[in-house]
């Protein structure tokens, strides 16, 4: 942590008793890096709970504050009280009000070992955060499961799996996973109210706002959602209605969906909607079809992701001898 965030600086920040120059310094250090804030919110799960079970104690409030602050700084992960060398200088000391004092004690002593290895622990239960924005990006699990993160994607992991299962989070956006087989720890990746259950399989999953795609490529995958269950196999897929409870599975049309992966546009009798609305999300444009005919003209092709959207554009048209203008931030296709 930032030499001059200590640990009093955040607790009067928690407790609303920091100055406005201390609030802004602190509200900075959490926006320089998903560090920071990861050391924050382990601090502010202790310090949470630690008010929760501080109610009915008649612990010495004051020796229990002694304690708690020897109990972060014996942690490397604790929150660093400050840098005393090179001229820096150390903040005012907190006086913490006497519930804080009693809290701290009823974390360290009623649960303070499960609580402390949860929030301070570098080991098992440490949580992940990995985020894409302009660029996909490949990541490797503890398990050697595989993750292939689209544009704009976000999902959370533990460092280390549990003895009895794998589970992860898919925040936002898409992402492919590639499964390594192990029957003895099932492999759950969990998202908005669903849960998606595997062994050794892979398949695609794809946020979007309404609703949520999942893709089955290789082996047979358990999907739920409330008390509904369906198991899909290869090349099936399912749309999942942010809404309703209904699960309904279908044979897959085309292989879009892989185009951040494998950098193309495999178009085997494609619709030229279907693929113009690909090509939106991939390149992030706004492509329109003008004439209503030409949405259902099927293309037979392969474009390269790794080539320009007017490249691409280009070969449309001259293979359905189709022109395109613009029309502000639109491209607009016509006969």
């Amino acid at each position: 942590m930032n030499k001059y965030v200590n640990e009093d600086m955040l607790i009067k920040y928690l407790v609303g008793e920091a100055t406005d120059e201390e609030k802004a310094f602190v509200e900075k250090w959490l926006t320089e890096n998903e560090e920071n804030r990861k050391q924050y919110r382990d601090f502010q799960l202790l310090w949470e709970t630690s008010e929760k079970l501080a109610l009915d104690s008649e612990l010495d409030e004051n020796l229990a504050w002694d304690r708690f602050k020897q109990h972060l700084a014996a942690n490397d992960s604790a929150i660093d009280a400050g840098d005393a060398g090179g001229g820096a200088t150390k903040e005012p000391v907190y006086r913490a009000p006497a519930w804080i004092k009693l809290a701290a004690s009823i974390v360290l002593i009623s649960i303070g070992a499960w609580i402390s290895f949860y929030a301070y622990d570098r080991s098992s239960f440490n949580q992940i955060l990995v985020e894409t924005v302009n660029h996909t990006l490949v990541d490797t699990l503890a398990d050697g499961s595989i993750i292939t993160l689209n544009r704009n994607s976000k999902i959370q992991y533990p460092k280390h799996f549990a003895t009895d299962h794998r589970s992860v989070k898919l925040l936002e956006g898409e992402a492919f996973f590639d499964v390594a087989p192990d029957s003895s720890k099932p492999f759950h990746v969990s998202f908005n109210d669903v849960d998606v259950k595997v062994v050794g399989t892979s398949f695609n999953i794809k946020i979007e706002e309404d609703k949520t795609e999942l893709i089955v490529e290789t082996g047979i995958v358990e999907v739920s959602k409330k008390h509904v269950v369906i198991r899909l196999k290869r090349d099936e897929t399912v749309q999942i209605d942010r809404n309703s409870s209904e699960l309904n599975k279908s044979q897959i049309q085309d292989q879009l969906h892989k185009y951040y992966r494998n950098s193309e546009f495999i178009a085997d009798g494609t619709p030229l909607y279907r693929l113009v609305d690909v090509l939106n999300e991939a390149y992030g444009v706004q492509i329109e079809i003008e004439d209503q005919e030409l949405e259902n003209l099927e293309l037979n092709t392969t474009l390269k992701y790794n080539t320009s959207i007017r490249s691409n554009l280009d070969l449309i048209c001259e293979t359905f001898d189709i022109k395109m203008k613009k029309r502000g931030e639109y491209t607009v296709l016509y006969k």
